[in-house]
């Protein structure tokens, strides 16, 4: 594993919390972004670990790109972003609960339920189907 250290996308999340404004806590902004150091692997895994946690990665800086440009559009093009990241959230806690061990799964897995909490919140209040 290389020394470089893919850089949370602080800039969007911020906007993504203006978006959404006082319906979420500042955790769905930073929480649902993993870090490099966290990514240890868990005993047995595949080298398919490091394939699907890099997907993660840019699953995730898609999903908060989309959120950063609907931030002006119409309430169902903001529901279809929302539901986008939901999945990339989901996404991330199956990938990181098998493929991570110990403090670093716990702590990642924590910090995606709390954000999909959140986001499930947003989505419930925000969005009628």
């Amino acid at each position: 594993m290389s020394d470089r250290r893919t850089p949370r996308p602080f800039v969007l999340a911020a906007v993504t919390a203006a978006l959404l404004g006082g319906g979420l806590t500042l955790t769905m902004a930073l929480a649902p972004v993993p870090t490099d150091a966290a990514t240890g692997p868990a005993a047995g895994a595949s080298g398919s670990c490091a394939e699907s946690i890099a997907q993660v990665h840019r699953g995730f800086g898609a999903s908060l790109t989309r959120l950063a440009d609907v931030a002006e559009a119409g309430p169902a093009e903001r529901c279809v972003a929302y539901r986008t990241h939901l999945a990339a959230i989901d996404t991330a806690r199956v990938v990181y609960g098998s493929c991570m061990t110990g403090f670093a799964r716990d702590d990642q897995v924590g910090q995606l339920d709390l954000a999909y909490s959140d986001w499930r919140t947003t989505i419930d209040d925000r969005c009628s189907e």
